[in-house]
């Protein structure tokens, strides 16, 4: 979750930029097919030791996982992200917009709760929209494999990532925020934080738990081929130091990257766990 937008308690501004962590992830992977591959052949060479439904073990029925096709959930994902950026596009839509398809601190103590979710669909950003979907269609296909967590198991991900990432994003605004800047937190009205929209805290649970789940294999960044246990790693500390450091009021959701990351996280050891 990226563009940040709305009134700070440090002052007014309006913030409509481009996407951030986007570009980076899309960076990494340029070339899907080879990072589709590896996972593919692994886990064909499994045999025997392996099935669709082991993964899910200790007793769970893995049918609702994979009854879902995981290209269909792939693709239903992206197409309802472009729809809504193409709501976002009419002016006479954007009070609405903004009202429903953006979350932030307000938005939750003003019992519009479903902004939990519509946020992680949103992009009003054409660039924006466009490298979260690269990164999804390309961690998508990965960790919607049915021998890993099928359509189901991506589209639980990429919502329970969303929901990582606004948990990230409010209690950051709430909480770290005032005590960055040393303000009284009775003088602190929480709810003049900036919104936020993005489907950047889903992408980021993606990208953690398929780093965790092969952290040997090679992306692309930027044409160069680099080890994903190394691409993480960077992603991470540039997360925790746009979010600690002296960007903490940057319109880039650092927090809610780290949110959507910890889901991605938790979601890899379950997936040890009833492996």
């Amino acid at each position: 979750m990226d563009a940040i937008q709305d009134a700070s308690n440090t002052g007014a501004y309006r913030k409509t930029g481009k996407a951030n962590s986007g570009g980076r992830l899309a960076a990494a992977f340029q070339s899907a097919s080879n990072l589709q591959m590896p996972w593919e052949r692994r886990w064909q060479a499994l045999g025997s030791r392996s099935t669709v439904h082991k993964p899910y073990g200790h007793g769970v029925d893995s049918s609702m996982w994979n009854s879902l096709d995981h290209t269909t959930v792939l693709y239903g994902l992206i197409a309802a992200n472009i729809s809504v950026w193409f709501l976002w596009q009419s002016p006479e839509r954007r009070e609405f917009m903004e009202k429903h398809f953006q979350v932030s601190v307000a938005s939750i103590e003003d019992r519009r709760e479903h902004t939990a979710v519509t946020a992680n669909f949103s992009h009003s950003d054409a660039g924006h929209l466009a490298l979260n979907m690269l990164a999804l269609h390309s961690f998508g296909r990965m960790i919607g494999h049915p021998r890993l967590f099928g359509g189901g198991g991506l589209l639980a991900l990429y919502l329970a990532g969303g929901l990582g990432c606004v948990a990230g994003h409010c209690l950051y605004w709430s909480y770290f925020v005032p005590w960055k800047q040393g303000v009284d937190r009775r003088a602190y009205n929480a709810r003049r934080t900036p919104s936020a929209l993005g489907a950047s805290g889903s992408v980021s649970a993606l990208l953690t738990c398929s780093i965790l789940l092969n952290p040997s294999q090679k992306l692309l960044v930027y044409g160069l081929p680099v080890p994903a246990w190394l691409y993480g790693i960077f992603v991470t500390a540039l997360d925790l130091s746009g979010a600690i450091g002296v960007n903490h009021g940057s319109r880039i959701g650092y927090a809610g990257h780290l949110g959507g990351a910890a889901v991605g996280a938790a979601a890899w050891l379950l997936f040890r766990r009833c492996s």
